[in-house]
Order: C-alpha cells, then structure tokens, then sequence
C-alpha cells in the first residue's frame, strides 16, 4: 500500500528476515560444510569408541547457528532456506 507521497510504508508491506537482512547491507553466504559430526554407534570405553568411529562413521547434521564475519552472515543452506521463510 502507497501512502500519498508515493512511498511505501513499513507496516504495510510484508517483509521476511532475509530479504529484511538483504535491505540492512548484510550479505548472506551459504556454506553446506557448517555440519556436525555425530557418531553413529557409541561405546563407553574410549579405546572401543575410537575403533566404532572409525568403523561405522558418523552422521553429518547442519549447524543451527549463523555466523556474522563484518556485514557478512555464514550459514548452512538449509538453515538459510528456514531463514527465508519466516515472516
């Protein structure tokens, strides 16, 4: 909605945090390496739980949080599609 001076106003207009982001400067980067490594299988006896890592590896899940270097914000891909559909 056009207010009479031709410019939009903030309440009326719908904007998501990453195009809202977008507007303040920041640059939004996506790297699919933010992951954690989880291991699959457990032992409680640290010389048998270095052998199960090594044997059946572990699972690799994103990292939740967003990093903020200068006016850049790194983060998974996946937390950045969440990122872009809230409202």
């Amino acid at each position: 909605m056009l207010g009479t001076s031709g410019v939009g106003t903030l309440k009326s207009a719908k904007f998501n945090k990453y195009s809202l982001l977008k507007l303040m400067g920041y640059g939004i980067i996506e790297d699919p390496l933010l992951v954690d490594c989880i291991q699959k299988k457990s032992h409680r006896k640290t010389r048998i739980n270095k052998k199960w890592g090594k044997r059946y590896g572990c699972y690799e899940v994103p990292k939740k949080d967003l990093i903020q270097m200068g006016n850049q914000i790194i983060g998974h891909p996946s937390v950045i599609a969440q990122l872009n559909k809230l409202q």
